[in-house]
C-alpha cells in the first residue's frame, strides 16, 4: 500500500528536511493510488522518519473508504483533484505532500500568523533539527516524555554531521501545559508532581520520571542549520491558483491559505527574522505595523571597494557587497537581526561595528534588532522609527492595538509545530487511557 505523510506529519518532514543529497525526496507527478496502510505499514513509515511510538502519524487518503480507525495514525481523505507535482517521494511507496501541499494543509489547523511563519519557512533558507517525541513506557507508569533519538545507532539522514538532535526548546519545556496522565483507574500517575497552580511541564515530566537524559543533549533551542529554498512565494501563489482553477476552490485550507500570501516572503534564514519581519509588515488588526515587505538577505553593493573588511563579500565581478537580513532598497533602509551568540563576541561585536559603519558611510540608514528589541516596550519605538524612514503614515482605528502587538510577538516567538506535537501525544494518550477505563468497567 503506498503511504503518504500528510498535514502536521508533512509539515514536521519538511521543516528539518533538504532538497540536497543523495538522499534528498524527489518530486514526482503523484502517487497511482494511496490509501489507508496497516498498522505494520505505518510502524515502517514511522521507523523511517524517527517518530516516537506514541506519536500520530497523519497520512491521506483518497477515498472516505479508505479511512479506519486504527492506533498510531491519524487518516486525512482528499478526494479533490490536486495538481501535478504535489507530492514528493521518499522511497518504496512512501511519498509525502510537496511543500506547497503542505502550506495548504497547514491552512486547516495553523492560526493565519503561524501559517504565514510557516510559509515563509518553506521559502526560507534554514532548517531546524529533528526533535522525535516519545512516551514512556505505559507499564512503567511513568508517562514521561523523553527523547526517541540522539543514540549512536539512530542516526538519521539529515543528520549528516553526526550530531545528537536537541532536547525541547527553553520555551517550550518551561511552559505550563495539560496536568499528569492518570492511570486507567482514574489515580495519577506516580513520580509526576504538579505545580503551585495546578499545572505541570515537560520539564517536570523529564525531570521527575527517572528517565535518563542523553549527555550530548543540552537543553536548549532547536539549531538551525542552512538549505536552499524548498519553495518561494510566487510557486506557492501559483500552486494556490492552479488548485482552485482545477476545483479545489471549496478545498479546505484554500480561503486561508490565499489570506496568507500576500505576506508569505522568500529568503529568511531564521525564525526570529520571519518573526521581526511579521511584526513591521503584518496588518494593523494582526498586530503589525503595516509596512512594506522587505527584501530578505539582500545583497547591498557598495559604491567602494578600497579598504573594506568586516564581512564583505566579493561577487564574480569582483563587486562588493554585504548580505543584509531586512532591506528596504528605494528608501536605503536595512534592519539586520543579531540572534545569536557570535554577534555578541569581541570579535563579532567589532565586525558588526565596521559593516554598520561602511553602510552608513554609504548613505543607508541602519538599524540592529535583538531578542530584546521584541519587548512591549521597545518595539513600537523601533517600528515608528523604521516607519519614518520609509515615509509611511502610521493610522489605525484597531481597538487595543498595543495589546495585538504584544501578543503577535510572542506568538511568533513559540516553537508551534513542537507544541502540536504534544498535543497531539497527549490527545492519543488520553484517548488511550479513556478506552482503557471503559474496557474496565
Amino acid at each position: 500500500m503506498t503511504i503518504v505523510l500528510s498535514d502536521i506529519s508533512a509539515a514536521l518532514f519538511w521543516e528539518c528536511w533538504s532538497l540536497e543529497g543523495a538522499q534528498a525526496p524527489r518530486r514526482v507527478m503523484s502517487p497511482q493510488s494511496f490509501g489507508s496502510p496497516s498498522a505494520h505499514e505505518a510502524e515502517h513509515a514511522r521507523r523511517l522518519l524517527a517518530l516516537g511510538s506514541c506519536e500520530p502519524l497523519h497520512l491521506l487518503v483518497g477515498s472516505s473508504r479508505g479511512r479506519r480507525r486504527c492506533p498510531g495514525f491519524v487518516t486525512h481523505c482528499c478526494t479533490k483533484e490536486l495538481p501535478l507535482g504535489s507530492f514528493f517521494a521518499l522511497g518504496d511507496d512512501i511519498f509525502v505532500a510537496a511543500p506547497e501541499l503542505a502550506f495548504v494543509q497547514a491552512a486547516r489547523w495553523l492560526s493565519l500568523e503561524h501559517l504565514i511563519h510557516f510559509g515563509m519557512m518553506l521559502c526560507g533558507l534554514y532548517r531546524r533539527d529533528p526533535v522525535a517525541l516519545e512516551w514512556a513506557d505505559a507499564q512503567s507508569a511513568s508517562f514521561a516524555l523523553r527523547q526517541a533519538i540522539g543514540g549512536p545507532a539512530s542516526r538519521l539522514p539529515w543528520q549528516a554531521s553526526g550530531e545528537c538532535a536537541p532536547d525541547f526548546p527553553p520555551q517550550a519545556i518551561d511552559r505550563p501545559v495539560s496536568g499528569p496522565p492518570q492511570q486507567a483507574n482514574g489515580e495519577p500517575v506516580p513520580g509526576l508532581s504538579r505545580q503551585t497552580n495546578g499545572e505541570s511541564s515537560p520539564r517536570q515530566f523529564l525531570q521527575t520520571s527517572g528517565e535518563p537524559r542523553a549527555a550530548s543533549s543540552p537543553w536548549r533551542k532547536r539549531r538551525l542549520r542552512k538549505r536552499a529554498a524548498l519553495t518561494s512565494a510566487s510557486e506557492l501563489r501559483d500552486y494556490v491558483e492552479r488548485l482552485t482553477d482545477i476545483g479545489g476552490k471549496g478545498l479546505k485550507g484554500i480561503r486561508a491559505a490565499t489570506r496568507a500570501l500576500p505576506f508569505v516572503v522568500d529568503r529568511s534564514r531564521s525564525p526570529m527574522e520571519s518573526a521581526l519581519t511579521m511584526a513591521l509588515c503584518l496588518p494593523c488588526k494582526l498586530g503589525g505595523f503595516a509596512l512594506p515587505n522587505p527584501t530578505l538577505n539582500a545583497s547591498v553593493y557598495l559604491g567602494r571597494s578600497d579598504n573594506l573588511a568586516g564581512g564583505v563579500r566579493w561577487d564574480s565581478r569582483g563587486l562588493p557587497y554585504f548580505e543584509c537580513d531586512l532591506v528596504w532598497g528605494d528608501e536605503r533602509v536595512i534592519v539586520e537581526y543579531h540572534g545569536d551568540g557570535g554577534h555578541f563576541t569581541r570579535e563579532g561585536a567589532a565586525k558588526d561595528a565596521r559593516k554598520a559603519n561602511i553602510l552608513l558611510g554609504e548613505g543607508f540608514k541602519y538599524y540592529v534588532a535583538t531578542i530584546d528589541t521584541m519587548s512591549a516596550l521597545k518595539f513600537p519605538e523601533f517600528a515608528h522609527r523604521i516607519r519614518l524612514d520609509l515615509h509611511r503614515k502610521f493610522q489605525t482605528s484597531v481597538k487595543d492595538f498595543e495589546q495585538k502587538g504584544i501578543e503577535l510577538r510572542n506568538m511568533l516567538q513559540r516553537d508551534y509545530l513542537l507544541d502540536r506535537r504534544v498535543s497531539d501525544i497527549r490527545a492519543r494518550q488520553e484517548a488511550e487511557l479513556c478506552a482503557a477505563r471503559n474496557d474496565g468497567e
